[in-house]
C-alpha cells in the first residue's frame, strides 16, 4: 500500500512552539472511533492514524500539542522526554471487551493502522535523525496504559507485538 499523509495542519488549540524533536512517542486513541483534532485544551499529537491506515498531519513538527506530560495524575518515567522534544502520533484503535477501561485486554489495531503508522515513524526517523531507540510507547514515557495493545502486547486479534513494531521501524 502507498501511504500518504493528509494535510489537517492548523494552529487551533496548539498550546506551545518550539518542539526540538527527539522522540517519537505512539498512542491510541483511547476511545472506539475515529478523530484527527486538537482537543480545546491543546491535548492531542502531531498525526492521527485510522483504521484503514490513513495518516492525517494535525499540527506543525513545530508544534507542542500535550500529549506525553504528567497532567499532574501520572508519574514520569522517562527522564528525557517530554512534550516539548517529542512527536505524538495518535492510532485510532478497537476494542471487543470494555472499551472504558484502557486495562481491558481486547483492545486492538487494524493491520491496516499499524503499517501506515510503522511506515510514518520510518519516514519520521529518517527526516527528523531520530534514532530507533527514541520511539517510544506512552508507557515508556510516564505511567499511563497507551498504547494498550502494545502494553498489553497479547497481540489480540490484529495487534502486533511492540517488539514486533519496533522490528518493522529499525529500517
Amino acid at each position: 500500500m502507498t501511504h500518504r499523509i493528509i494535510n489537517a495542519i492548523s494552529s487551533r488549540n496548539v498550546p506551545c512552539w518550539g518542539n526540538r524533536k527527539k522522540y517519537i512517542a505512539v498512542h491510541y486513541l483511547g476511545v472506539v472511533g475515529q478523530a484527527h483534532d486538537l482537543a480545546s485544551d491543546g491535548c492531542g499529537a502531531h498525526f492521527y492514524i485510522y483504521w484503514d491506515g490513513t495518516i492525517y498531519q494535525r499540527c506543525s513538527l513545530d508544534a507542542v500539542p500535550w500529549a506525553v506530560g504528567t497532567a499532574g495524575y501520572y508519574t514520569q518515567k522517562h527522564t528525557e522526554a517530554r512534550n516539548s522534544n517529542t512527536i505524538s502520533i495518535e492510532m485510532c484503535s478497537k476494542c471487543d471487551g470494555n472499551a472504558a477501561s484502557a486495562e481491558d485486554k481486547r483492545w486492538y489495531f487494524t493491520k491496516e493502522t499499524q503499517e501506515a503508522c510503522a511506515w510514518l515513524v520510518v519516514k519520521l526517523r529518517h527526516e527528523l535523525g531520530v534514532p530507533s531507540t527514541n520511539v517510544l510507547r506512552h508507557y515508556d514515557i510516564v505511567n499511563k496504559t497507551c498504547p494498550a495493545p502494545y502494553v498489553h502486547n497479547n497481540g489480540y486479534k490484529t495487534s502486533w507485538t511492540w517488539t514486533a513494531f519496533k522490528q518493522r521501524v529499525e529500517e
